[in-house]
C-alpha cells in the first residue's frame, strides 16, 4: 500500500537519483508539496518521464542551495560595505569619494594654485637676490619712493598671492582627504585658515607704501619723524608674533595633511613622506634668526617636490570619473608609489 504522497515521491526520487552526492530538494519551501505530488503521480508513467521528473527535482534542490549561498554572500558584502563606510577609512571608498565629480572644479583649481606657487616662489627669490630688502625704515621709504612696485615686491607682495593660492590648494587637499581622516583634516584646515589670516594681518606692504608717501610729502621734521616712527613699528610687526604663529600653524597644517596622505590611497606614500619632510622643516619660522633662515631655505626643496606631486594628483582627480579610475590604476596610487 502506498504511503502519503510526499513520502512516496521522496522515496521515488531517492531511487531514481543515481548520484547520492547531489543534495535532496527541500520539502518545506513554497510550492514543494504540489511539485512533489505531481511527480508522485508520474510514478505510473513511462520510465523516461519518471527520469525527467527526478532530474527536475535534483535541479530544483541545486537551485535552492545556490540561492541560499548567493544570499549569504550578498549579506556579507553588505555588512563589509556598511562597516567600511562607518569607519571612513576604507581604501576603495576613499578613492571613490575623492573622485566625486562634484569636486572636479576644485581639484583643477587646486592643481592650478600649486603650479602658480611653483612659478611665483622662484620669481620672489630672484627679486630678493637682485634687490635685497633694506635694513632700515629710511631705506624702505627710499625704495618705495624710487619704485613702489619694487618696494611691494621686496615686502612680500608675491607671498601674499602665494598664501591665497596655497589656501585654494589646501582646500582641495582637505576635500580629497576628508574621508581618510575627517577629524584630523578638519584640524588641519583650521590651522591653515588661522595661518592664512595671521600672515595677511602681519604683512605691512601697503601700509609702508602709504607711510613712504606721507614721509615724502611732509614739510617739517616732526611730520617726517612721525612717518618714520610709524614705519619702524610696521617693520617690527612684520616678522613679529602674528608672522611667527602663522608660520608654525601653516607648518602643522601641512604636516597633518602629509600624515593623513600616508594612511590614504588618494595620494601615494612618496607624496606623503615628502610632505612630512617639508612640514618638519617648516616648523622653525624664518623670523628665528639665522637658524630660521637656514630651515626656510632647506624647506624649499621638499616644498617644490611636494607641490609638483600634489598638482599632478589633483589634475588626475579633476578628470572625469572614468579617466580618473584608469589613471589611478596605471599610475600606482594606493600601492605605495607616488
Amino acid at each position: 500500500m502506498a504511503g502519503p504522497p510526499i513520502r512516496a515521491s521522496f522515496s521515488f526520487v531517492s531511487r531514481a537519483d543515481e548520484n547520492p552526492a547531489v543534495p535532496a530538494p527541500s520539502l518545506h519551501t513554497p510550492g514543494a508539496l504540489g511539485f512533489n505530488a505531481g511527480c508522485h503521480s508520474a510514478h505510473h508513467m513511462k520510465p523516461t518521464l519518471r527520469s525527467a521528473c527526478a532530474s527536475a527535482l535534483r535541479m530544483r534542490g541545486t537551485w535552492l542551495a545556490t540561492r541560499r549561498v548567493m544570499k549569504n554572500q550578498e549579506l556579507v558584502g553588505t555588512v563589509a560595505l556598511v562597516t567600511s563606510a562607518a569607519s571612513g577609512i576604507g581604501p576603495a571608498s576613499a578613492r571613490g569619494f575623492a573622485s566625486n565629480p562634484g569636486w572636479t572644479t576644485l581639484y583643477r583649481l587646486g592643481a592650478a594654485a600649486a603650479i602658480g606657487v611653483l612659478v611665483l616662489v622662484p620669481f620672489q627669490m630672484l627679486v630678493f637676490v637682485t634687490t635685497p630688502p633694506p635694513s632700515t625704515v629710511t631705506g624702505w621709504f627710499a625704495l618705495f619712493d624710487r619704485s613702489p612696485l619694487l618696494g611691494l615686491l621686496d615686502m612680500d607682495l608675491l607671498l601674499i598671492v602665494d598664501q591665497v593660492l596655497i589656501a585654494v590648494m589646501f582646500l582641495a587637499l582637505c576635500v580629497a582627504l576628508r574621508r581618510a581622516n575627517p577629524s584630523w583634516m578638519a584640524i588641519a584646515l583650521l590651522f591653515a585658515v588661522a595661518a592664512f589670516a595671521a600672515y595677511l594681518a602681519s604683512n605691512p606692504a601697503f601700509e609702508m607704501l602709504a607711510l613712504s608717501q606721507q614721509h615724502a610729502a611732509a614739510t617739517t621734521d616732526s611730520g617726517r619723524n612721525v612717518a618714520l616712527a610709524a614705519g619702524q613699528a610696521m617693520v617690527a610687526s612684520w616678522t613679529g608674533t602674528a608672522f611667527s604663529v602663522g608660520y608654525v600653524l601653516g607648518a602643522l597644517a601641512f604636516l597633518i595633511a602629509a600624515v593623513v596622505m600616508l594612511r590614504s590611497d588618494v595620494f601615494g606614500r612618496v607624496t606623503g613622506w615628502v610632505g612630512v619632510v617639508f612640514g618638519v622643516a617648516s616648523l622653525v619660522p624664518a623670523s628665528a634668526g639665522t637658524v630660521g633662515i637656514v630651515f626656510s631655505l632647506v624647506a624649499l626643496v621638499p616644498m617644490w617636490i611636494w607641490l609638483i606631486l600634489i598638482a599632478r594628483r589633483l589634475l588626475q582627480l579633476g578628470r572625469p570619473r572614468g579617466s580618473t579610475a584608469a589613471t589611478t590604476a596605471t599610475t600606482g596610487h594606493g600601492d605605495g608609489r607616488a
